[in-house]
């Protein structure tokens, strides 16, 4: 994918807020109040509050009177992405790092019904991920 200089004046400042908000939350802080979010996300406790409540508003987190969690309706945001992308583009940078951690070459191909990944010796075989 190529990578253009966008212009701050063509951003949404706020959107770009609100998925630091959402990042915030991960395996080791599934739980987070607040103060927790502005600190993670360098917002104002008041918009870190705004951002968090809006969330919740809109059925992507939930509050308990102290602590955010994210709820499963944030797992749209990443089906619309499973969704539209093809499963070559989706495993690329997988295979990328397997051929990298192993010197070998890392290939993915269907077959009938069937995936098959294989690592092949770099200067046996020049193999190429299907598309599909």
């Amino acid at each position: 994918m190529v990578q253009i200089e966008i212009p701050d004046r063509d951003l949404v400042a706020g959107l770009e807020k609100g998925l630091a908000v959402i990042e915030a939350f991960d395996a080791a802080h599934t739980k987070l109040t607040v103060v927790d979010v502005a600190k993670m996300t360098g917002l104002t406790r008041a918009a870190a509050r705004r951002y968090l409540l809006t969330l919740v508003k809109n059925g992507y987190a939930a509050y308990d009177g102290k602590f955010f969690s994210l709820l499963p309706r944030v797992l749209g945001l990443g089906y619309a992405y499973l969704s539209s992308a093809t499963l070559a583009f989706r495993v690329q940078p997988i295979l990328e790092r397997i051929s990298a951690k192993t010197q070998l070459r890392s290939c993915l191909r269907r077959d009938g019904g069937y995936l098959h990944r294989s690592l092949i010796d770099r200067s046996y075989y020049d193999c190429r991920l299907e598309r599909g």
